[in-house]
């Protein structure tokens, strides 16, 4: 299977990472940053990394998050693309 395939080829965090958008239909960084226990310059990274591959996009819909008050972007899985590498 595709997904396997992505799983299996991608470094550890950036798999926590793409599992956990790819799994909640979606994830604002601070919900991540939470979710898998790692700080936000590990998580901010890996986003950028899967953004530039094509496998997470943004979704356009912004949360804000309950300990700036600040707007956070949703990152969603690209399921056109994330299945490719």
């Amino acid at each position: 299977e595709a997904w396997q395939s992505i799983q299996d080829s991608l470094p550890n965090r950036r798999r926590q990472v793409l599992e956990y958008i790819r799994n909640h239909d979606g994830a604002a960084l601070f919900d991540i940053c939470s979710a898998i226990c790692l700080p936000v310059n590990q998580v901010s990274g890996r986003i950028t990394e899967l953004r530039k591959a094509g496998m997470v996009l943004d979704s356009g819909e912004r949360v804000v998050n309950p300990d700036t008050g600040r707007k956070a972007i949703v990152w969603v899985f690209n399921i056109k693309d994330g299945g490719v590498l």
